[in-house]
C-alpha cells in the first residue's frame, strides 16, 4: 500500500495506474542511463586508432605536449585530403560530431579535412591555434596558416 506520509492516507485507490506509472518511470530512466554513455567512454581503442591514424597522415610522428603543422603541406598531397576525407564515416561513429559543419552541411563545406583535423584533436583535449605565416617551399614564398595543437 502506498500512503503519504504527511497525512497518513491511502493514495493508492486514488491513483489506479500508479504502480504501473512507476515502472514505466523505473523502466525510461535505466534506458536513458544506459543511452547516455558517452563515445569517449564506449570506444576508447576506436579512438585511440583514428587518432593515431590522423597524426601518421599529417607527419606528426610523437605525441609530445605541442604539435604543429602547415595548411600548405596538406592542401598540396591530394593523397592526404583524400585519407583524411575517407575517415569521415568512422570520426562520425566514434566521436561526437552531430554540431559539426562537415555531418550537418557536407556541400557547404570548403574544407572539410581541417574540420575533421579539428574534431579529432579537440576531443583528445588539444587546443587549436591557428596562425598566418610565409614559408619557402621550392624557392618560392608561400602564404599559408601554421597549426598549433596544445596539449590542455
Amino acid at each position: 500500500m502506498i500512503k503519504n506520509l504527511d497525512d497518513n492516507i491511502d493514495i493508492s485507490n486514488d491513483v489506479p495506474n500508479y504502480n504501473m506509472f512507476l515502472n514505466y518511470r523505473k523502466k525510461v530512466c535505466n534506458k536513458i542511463l544506459i543511452s547516455r554513455t558517452s563515445k569517449k567512454m564506449k570506444f576508447v581503442n576506436e579512438r585511440e586508432e583514428i587518432f593515431n591514424k590522423m597524426r601518421k597522415i599529417l607527419g606528426i610522428e610523437q605525441c609530445d605536449n605541442v604539435l604543429q603543422f602547415y595548411l600548405y603541406d596538406i592542401e598540396c598531397d591530394k593523397n592526404k585530403i583524400d585519407d583524411i576525407i575517407n575517415m569521415k564515416d568512422v570520426i562520425g561513429k566514434y566521436f561526437t560530431s552531430k554540431h559539426n559543419i562537415i555531418f550537418r552541411r557536407p556541400e557547404e563545406t570548403k574544407k572539410g579535412h581541417t574540420s575533421l583535423v579539428r574534431l579529432v584533436f579537440k576531443e583528445f583535449n588539444y587546443d587549436i591555434f591557428t596562425t598566418n605565416r610565409i614559408i619557402k617551399r621550392n624557392g618560392k614564398n608561400i602564404k599559408t596558416m601554421l597549426y598549433v595543437l596544445v596539449k590542455k
